[in-house]
């Protein structure tokens, strides 16, 4: 499988040179922290485009730049009694700081990913918001597809096996009936969307197991990265590892299509062991009624 890119390296403190904590903290400085995010999010939107991941990160590294010039340009002091010269070696300082932080930006956000050519060639901020949009919504289409099929494999593996037991065929219908209820994409356009964004299926099935985890009513996309980033990690190790064995043995099909070349995190970063189909929840009742209804017979390929 392929290891993601993008991960801060020109600082001694970047992230491939230091092991990641168990308790959901991560011991970077804050612009490598946000290099990783960056990262982290352009793959689940971007998983089969290197420009577009490209152009995402410098697009990042270019406002983070004037969002910091910004801030020092405005920075109003008060000196009070102090004297002149006192106010000088302030404003110098800070002067410093300013050129400092903007030299770590540009080498960590904006030049290895092209700079102002990148820049240029990229949608701009409001493009790349909807295809963000875009990609989220799949994620969390994707994400569920995964999650059945987890769940599947954890659960009810015995009881699927007349029918050829777990697959990516019963998760495309088991979210295509459910959206046939609830509204949503139907089996066509799930397939296609799972054509698009493959390289992510680990990623998005723990973005979904997270989410469900973590709060009974899900988290937000964006609460996941930036809280939790070395648990989406962990998770996403380890998903493509259960997907992986999984293909191995039923390569063939939508499963042979969808889990290759899966995106994972390099591996030379240290990340705990969660044991995620522990925390994977049955399907429902009505999910497994519906899967071993005669309504399913003609269209689920049993594999042999």
């Amino acid at each position: 499988m392929p290891e993601m890119e993008f991960w801060p390296h020109s600082d001694p403190r970047g992230f491939s040179r230091v092991p990641l904590s168990t308790d959901n903290e991560v011991l970077l400085a804050p612009i490598e922290n946000a290099r990783m995010l960056a990262a982290l999010k352009s793959y689940v939107i971007w998983p089969a485009q290197m420009h577009r991941r490209k152009q995402y990160m410098a697009t990042v590294g270019a406002t983070a730049i004037a969002k910091a010039e910004s801030i020092f340009d405005n920075l109003k002091l008060d000196y009070g009694a102090e004297t002149e010269e006192w106010a000088s070696f302030v404003e110098d300082a800070i002067e410093l700081g300013k050129n400092d932080l903007l030299e770590h930006l540009r080498a960590e956000l904006f030049s290895p990913f092209g700079g102002y050519g990148t820049v240029a060639a990229a949608p701009g901020y409001e493009g790349f918001q909807r295809e963000i949009k875009k990609g989220v919504e799949a994620s969390a289409h994707l994400g569920r597809i995964i999650h059945f099929l987890l769940a599947m494999l954890q659960h009810h593996e015995s009881v699927l096996s007349v029918k050829g037991g777990p697959s990516l065929e019963k998760s495309i219908l088991l979210l295509d009936w459910i959206h046939s209820t609830y509204g949503g994409p139907r089996k066509s356009t799930i397939r296609t969307l799972a054509s698009k964004y493959r390289g992510a299926a680990a990623l998005y099935g723990a973005l979904t197991v997270i989410s469900d985890n973590l709060e009974s009513n899900g988290l937000s996309f964006d609460t996941v990265f930036t809280h939790h980033p070395v648990v989406l990690l962990s998770y996403t190790r380890e998903i493509e590892k259960i997907l992986s064995s999984f293909r191995a043995r039923n390569d063939g099909g939508t499963e042979k299509r969808t889990l290759k070349n899966l995106w994972v995190p390099p591996l030379n970063i240290e990340l705990p062991e969660p044991n995620v189909l522990s925390r994977v929840y049955p399907l429902s009742k009505d999910l497994l009624d519906f899967l071993n209804s005669e309504n399913t017979s003609r269209v689920i390929r049993v594999h042999p």
